[in-house]
């Protein structure tokens, strides 16, 4: 009931002043006072502060805040005591504790910086110190057992949500117990080798190292994934048949092909239609053909006329005519689209796994103006008489990007799939 009573009042208070403002600050207390009708407390106050931030004497954020700041921070106090006394096993809990603690810690630094050019905001929040350092330990603590715990599991995918729980226990306490250690024996042994073989009918050259680039930016995909290429398997030849003839010198090649020996999975993929030209008759026209009409002075002309008084007013009196143009524009637009498949296979018995179809298109578009008539009656849009539209080149880049992206997407999840 007081929540409903304080949000009444903000948002009177709201509606109010925004009839006669507006700005950064106005969108931002906007979006505070939709947060905290929808229940999401955490972002009404970062929004309400950032409203302030903008704007340090803006009333009805300095009204809100005083009115609700006080009790969100109670209840995360009390759902902080909560959690503590709960004797769960889950880390979750710790990790919501130390979300929360380091987030009283934020607002107090933001409330400071705003206190110094604001002093009617009246607020301030206990932080101490060490309830931070003990959270953080006991996560750490929490986790680093969790991952004992798993690390005993069967199977790639306890190893792997093993060196989770040890990578979040460093994460949390940098020299905690022997957790980066473990952390790097887990990965080790969760570690899903998988071999990319190089896309057919690949326009780009370049698709199964985009494929990668993409993987190694998606943490969730590269932790546990490592990735053997065609130059890797090259490389490893090229070893095997100098190694053979005597000039050469053990190196990486018998790792390498160790890890291709057990390697669990092959990606594979294909473009099955490219589409996109550079001819000007690829390039798809809307015309458009109007006519503008203006209304221009021309001159002047004096009328004049007689007063009561006998005298004679004068006076200039504009003259105006209406002159016309007449404005063709044409839009165009140039389509490319990429169209193809993606397959993860058994690497040992070659059987198909998963196979998803990926379908990728980029446009590249603009408008050109041509005029005539009198030029007094152009528009803006008169200008426009030149346009350059993408190239295939850039285009191509593009779709290449994109067609990894949807494609990484999928890996990710079927790989999580197959090594539970």
């Amino acid at each position: 009931m007081k929540k409903i009573w304080l949000s009444a009042i903000a948002s009177a208070a709201f509606m109010f002043m925004s009839c006669a403002s507006s700005g950064p600050h106005v969108d931002a207390f906007n979006r505070a006072q939709k947060a905290y009708n929808d229940g999401k407390d955490d972002k009404a106050i970062a929004e309400a502060l950032e409203a302030l931030k903008i704007k340090p004497d803006y009333k009805p954020a300095i009204e809100f805040l005083n009115k609700t700041f006080d009790d969100v921070i109670a209840a995360k106090n009390d759902t902080i005591a909560m959690f503590k006394k709960r004797d769960d096993p889950n880390p979750k809990r710790w990790d919501k504790i130390v979300f929360m603690e380091e987030q009283k810690a934020d607002y107090a630094k933001q409330l400071k910086l705003i206190a110094r050019r604001n002093d009617k905001l009246k607020l301030s929040v206990e932080v101490n110190p060490e309830d931070i350092k003990v959270a953080r330990d006991s996560a750490a603590a929490s986790h680093y057992a969790a991952g004992l715990e798993k690390m005993n599991g069967r199977g790639k995918a306890a190893q792997q949500e093993a060196a989770v729980h040890f990578r979040k226990a460093f994460t949390y306490h940098a020299d905690y117990e022997d957790s980066k250690q473990l952390y790097a024996e887990c990965k080790k042994r969760g570690t899903v080798r998988v071999a990319v073989d190089p896309f057919n009918n690949d326009y780009s050259g370049r698709m199964d190292a985009a494929l990668i680039a993409e993987l190694q930016k998606n943490k969730e995909a590269s932790e546990f994934l490592q990735f053997l290429t065609r130059a890797d398997l090259d490389r490893i030849l090229e070893e095997q048949t100098l190694a053979s003839s005597g000039d050469f010198k053990e190196g990486e090649g018998d790792e390498m092909m160790g890890n291709l020996r057990t390697a669990e999975f092959l990606i594979a993929g294909s473009i099955e239609k490219h589409v996109c030209s550079d001819d000007e008759s690829a390039v798809e026209r809307d015309r458009e053909e109007k006519e503008n009409a203006a209304r221009v002075k021309v001159g002047s002309h004096q009328e004049c006329e007689r007063l009561k008084n006998g005298k004679l007013r004068c006076y200039d009196v504009n003259d105006y005519a209406n002159v016309y143009a007449t404005i063709i524009t044409d839009s165009l637009t140039k389509k490319a689209s990429t169209s193809g498949f993606i397959q993860i296979l058994d690497f040992k018995t070659g059987e198909v796994k998963k196979k998803t179809d990926v379908r990728v298109g980029v446009m590249s578009s603009g408008i050109v103006a041509g005029c005539s008539g009198d030029p007094r009656a152009y528009k803006p849009i008169c200008k426009h008489t030149e346009i350059t539209l993408r190239s295939c080149s850039e285009m191509n880049d593009q779709m290449t990007v994109d067609f990894a992206r949807k494609a990484v997407a999928e890996i990710t999840k079927v790989t999580k799939e197959l090594t539970k």
